[in-house]
Formats: C-alpha cells, structure tokens, sequence
C-alpha cells in the first residue's frame, strides 16, 4: 500500500469517526435536553399540586393530608409501690390534617401534662406486654385528642419505650 492511499485511509476514517462522534453529541444533546426540560415539567407540575393543596384546590385530591409530628421523650416515675420504676418514652404522632400541626404545638404544654399524667398512672407490668402499649397507644391518642378538643390524632407510634 502507498503512502498516499494510506493517507487516504486514514482520513476517511478519521472523517468517518468525526461524524460518529458529532452524530453521538447531538443525539446526547437532546436527550439531555429533553430530560432537562422533563425535570423542569414535573418540578412544575409538583410546585402547581403543592400550591393547589395548600389553597384547597387540588384536583379531585383529598383536601387533608397526614403529617406527622415528635412530642419531646417523656420520663416519668411508674404507678409502683416503692415508685422506683421509671419509663422513658418518646412519641410520635400522626395527624389527619397538616393545619392540626400548628394547633399540637399551640397546645405542646398541655398535651405533656396529659401524657405526663396518663403515664404516670401505669405500672410496668401493664406497659410490659403488646396489648398493654397498645392499650396506652389508644387512649394517648384519646387524651391529647380530648385535651385540644378536637379528632387531630390519628394515631400515636413509639419511638423509644425503656422501662426500668
């Protein structure tokens, strides 16, 4: 082979990987364009529902959301006899609406109180199995419903629960 036909070899394929490789960019040009403007489509879309559900217009969605909220740990001495059985707890709760989260927090000090209260009334060995937690679950939900005045809670989920 002559140097000048190598030459000319050499250039188609060089020519030939020029336009592969131009062909490759474009075409991964508007893909990545066409993602991008996907991305912003839909953080669109998600800005709008958000805003929808905050005024109350969301399409044919519910008006309420559930959202949730950590009560500070509780530590409080048991119900016992000699009262040397503490329990140390820490709560969370979820709500029905996402507005009943401000109305928890306004009410923050009296909702402890009455947590205080109803757990300081138990002794360990009613808190020791599953159906005494899930009895207290129950009527936690029932007091700091009853203390706000309203059905806010809708449920009530442990965190951490040590009894000692």
């Amino acid at each position: 082979m002559t140097v000048q036909k190598r030459t000319v070899l050499l250039a188609g394929v060089a020519v030939a990987g020029l336009a592969g490789a131009g062909i490759a960019l474009f075409c991964a040009k508007g893909f990545l364009t066409r993602e991008s403007q996907v991305q912003e489509e839909a953080a669109s879309d998600h800005q709008q529902v958000a805003t929808d559900d905050h005024h109350g217009h969301g399409k044919g969605q519910k008006e309420t959301q559930e959202v949730e909220t950590r009560l500070d740990p509780f530590v409080v001495n048991l119900a016992e006899a000699n009262g040397r059985r503490y329990l140390r707890t820490t709560l969370q709760l979820s709500l029905h609406r996402t507005h009943d989260k401000e109305q928890i927090e306004q009410a923050t000090p009296r909702i402890r109180d009455a947590v205080l209260l109803l757990l300081s009334s138990k002794r360990a060995e009613e808190l020791m199995t599953v159906e005494g937690k899930t009895r207290l679950r129950e009527e936690i939900i029932k007091q700091i419903n009853a203390t706000i005045g309203k059905e806010a809670v809708a449920a009530v989920y442990f965190v951490d629960f040590l009894i000692q």
